[in-house]
């Protein structure tokens, strides 16, 4: 694996194909010892269709692997472990990405492995030694693209974001600004003592300027009075539902990540050359929602609108103006477009259109003025959402989502 990896360029496929024989003959154990898998602690870097994807870890990956394998065989799907966590630490060694971040090295020594607590539940085990009081310790994973990621000249990866003695403990966020630094936001501290178990909670603020989250974990100190020593386990992290948010390019400047596009009178604006093109936002953790598009403007093309439950660029449902006078509830499934119920609408290109489209269950209802549709059809359950052009361009100034 050393000399594969070490002749540069296209070779870490054939570097992986090894280290999983190695795996498969001799187990995971015996990896242990040797600094392979600490650096890259789980994490995986996708370009993929399925914009909630691509930011990912090992974990995740397997399980669902192994459920398209039952899936083929006509097997119910393994059951989401702790109840549907995002990061849940049950696959031996799996870490899921968590890593020790920290400022200052002389507060003391950290280190994060996936274990058995004293009750026998597999968890993170976050072993701290002589941590002092004044900068957190910052145990956390990537939701969202790191910043060394705009070097690589090979692979354009888009994504987006997934988010979020004594100890106190809290909940951090690491937050993208403007001018691509990082912040940090945290939840209110909580006293931890030996032996006590504790739920941590952070509601996430709306005023982060569309922005996304890079990281989420935990900032840990010790108690002002002593230095801490001890291990504390993360049982499970997760969050839950559907955001409710604005996007829209920030108001301070637009940030280079995402879709904000260049300085323009509008937030958005999309163009597809030649063809179908959509760009996403969101990730297959939404299921019913609403969305609220106040000025959504057709300059050059049709089909063109809004799309939901994305998984992919050939599955979703979308509201669109097509050719003929025309607005329609469209299902894309691979290579066919379908059409779920249209209605006649004069559209004109350059003129402002208020669309409201929201899924709720097997039901997808639109809006568009003072029209309205309403389809059924369970095969989406979940997924991002976005918008479509075709042959031409569109563009909006805002995107309103609500969870239902």
């Amino acid at each position: 694996m050393y000399i594969i990896n070490t002749c540069g360029w296209d070779t870490d496929c054939n570097s992986g194909n090894i280290g999983y024989l190695v795996v498969i003959i001799n187990g995971v154990s015996y990896f242990d010892g040797r600094d392979w898998r600490g650096p890259i602690a789980n994490r995986a870097l996708i370009s993929s269709a399925d914009s909630g994807y691509s930011v990912n870890n090992a974990a995740r990956i397997a399980l669902g692997i192994d459920n398209l394998g039952r899936q083929l065989k006509g097997l119910e799907p393994m059951e989401a472990p702790k109840d549907g966590a995002q990061y849940y630490f049950t696959l031996p060694g799996s870490v899921q990405g968590f890593q020790v971040h920290r400022v200052y090295d002389d507060q003391g020594t950290a280190s994060v492995s996936q274990g058995l607590d004293e009750h026998g539940e597999p968890a993170l085990a976050i072993r701290l030694n002589q941590l002092g009081p004044d900068v957190p310790i910052e145990v956390s994973t990537e939701t969202f693209i790191p910043r060394e990621i705009k070097i690589m000249c090979t692979y354009d990866l888009m994504a987006s974001p997934l988010v979020s003695g004594d100890a106190l403990v809290a909940v951090r966020l690491q937050v993208y600004t403007s001018s691509e630094e990082l912040r940090a936001v945290d939840a209110s501290e909580l006293l931890l003592s030996p032996g006590k178990t504790a739920s941590l909670e952070l509601l996430i603020p709306d005023d982060m300027e569309c922005q996304p989250i890079y990281r989420v974990g935990l900032a840990i100190r010790s108690n002002p009075k002593t230095k801490f020593n001890g291990t504390i386990w993360l049982e499970r992290l997760y969050w839950q539902g559907v955001p409710t948010m604005m996007i829209r390019r920030p108001k301070s400047r637009p940030c280079d990540f995402g879709i904000a596009l260049g300085k323009l009178d509008r937030s958005l604006y999309i163009s597809q050359a030649k063809g179908e093109g959509i760009i996403l936002y969101g990730t297959r953790d939404w299921d019913n929602y609403r969305v609220v598009v106040p000025n959504f403007t057709v300059i050059l093309g049709a089909p063109c609108g809004m799309v939901v439950r994305v998984q992919g660029l050939n599955r979703y449902y979308s509201l669109v103006f097509v050719k003929g006078d025309r607005v329609a509830i469209v299902k894309a499934l691979d290579s066919e477009r379908i059409t779920l119920v249209s209605a006649e609408l004069q559209w004109n290109l350059d003129v402002d259109y208020h669309l409201t489209i929201e899924v709720r269950g097997d039901i997808i209802t639109v809006h568009v003025g003072n029209i309205s549709l309403t389809a059924t059809d369970s095969q989406y359950t979940n997924g991002a959402l976005g918008l479509i052009a075709t042959d031409g361009s569109i563009s909006t100034d805002e995107i309103c989502v609500e969870a239902l």
